[in-house]
């Protein structure tokens, strides 16, 4: 049971960060800011 709960804390987790992610993609992208070097960037991160 705990085990299960752990998982889904992490999923949230997850979920929120790639939420967040998009948020800021967006703002950038917005204001033109969105450089080739980031992009390249998030995608090792991701």
């Amino acid at each position: 049971e705990e085990g299960v709960e752990v998982i889904l804390r992490m999923r949230e987790k997850t979920i929120a960060m790639e939420q967040w992610m998009r948020d800021v993609f967006k703002i950038l992208d917005e204001n033109e800011l969105l450089t080739e070097e980031l992009v390249e960037k998030f995608k090792k991160l991701s």
